[in-house]
């Protein structure tokens, strides 16, 4: 269940940045801003006045934080050069969106935000890669991240699927639940964690088939998955998401375990 393109340079990213991961993007979009539009308003202290997405995708997070703080200036950053030209296509005052890779230095700091949603699940380094992040920000600055604790379903279907993807990931050294070891990791060097919580989120049977049938029509054909599942098995997991986004929605079909980690610099004086 990814919202990202492939943030950084060393890194595949599975789920593609063709013309159907932009539309997945976009309904993914529709069904987690309002969860995350709650978090990043939830944040206290100051209100930032430069942000960084980082790995904004088509930049519907990027939109999302420039509604959530009127005044701030925000930088989307990706390395999906064709998701920055759609996200840029929309232009926007206190937006720019930037081809860049944020493994590296990000551009255009210090920042008093660095946000990323559905992005450390796919890095196999992403404790590295948010340690980096700490040269980036400003006096009082934060990183805010959400990423899957745990995923809960009673739909057949869905728990085959999720289960293809947990370890599809887990043999590029990535993890679909990373936000477990988010929750445990207590090594931040220059930072001091300032907020940590899990958010529930219910997503309806119909988008989250819908979802997750763009996904596999991206990935079923990558080398791990035809090596290590037969085509008919692979024809029925698509005909049977399929079945499922045509079906009435059920509203409890499937449970998002959101962990939302705000770490701050350790000179950082919160209200």
């Amino acid at each position: 269940m990814m919202s990202r393109s492939a943030a950084t340079k060393d890194a595949i990213y599975q789920f593609g940045d063709s013309e159907l991961a932009a539309e997945r993007l976009g309904l993914l979009a529709e069904v987690f801003a309002p969860s995350s539009a709650e978090f990043l308003a939830g944040l206290g202290g100051r209100s930032p006045v430069r942000i960084l997405d980082a790995g904004c995708g088509c930049g519907h997070t990027t939109r999302l934080l420039a509604e959530v703080f009127p005044t701030a200036l925000v930088a989307g950053v990706d390395t999906s050069a064709a998701f920055i030209q759609r996200a840029a296509s929309s232009p926007h005052e206190r937006i720019q969106f930037l081809e860049a890779d944020v493994s590296g230095d990000l551009p255009g700091g210090p920042y008093d935000l660095v946000y990323a949603r559905y992005l450390l699940t796919h890095l196999p380094r992403a404790f590295e890669l948010v340690q980096s992040w700490a040269k980036a920000l400003a006096p009082n600055g934060r990183i805010a991240l959400e990423e899957n604790e745990w995923i809960e379903t009673d739909e057949a279907v869905f728990s085959k699927y999720l289960a293809i993807v947990e370890r599809m990931l887990a043999m590029a050294g990535k993890d679909l639940y990373i936000g477990r070891r988010l929750a445990e990791h207590r090594d931040w060097d220059g930072l001091t964690v300032a907020d940590s919580e899990v958010c529930r989120v219910a997503v309806d049977s119909a988008r989250t088939a819908q979802i997750f049938l763009m996904n596999f029509r991206t990935w079923r054909h990558q080398e791990y998955v035809r090596e290590h599942h037969r085509a008919s098995e692979l024809d029925a997991l698509a005909r049977e998401l399929g079945r499922v986004a045509t079906l009435p929605p059920r509203p409890q079909a499937i449970l998002f375990g959101h962990r939302r980690l705000v770490l701050a610099r350790e000179d950082a004086k919160l209200d």
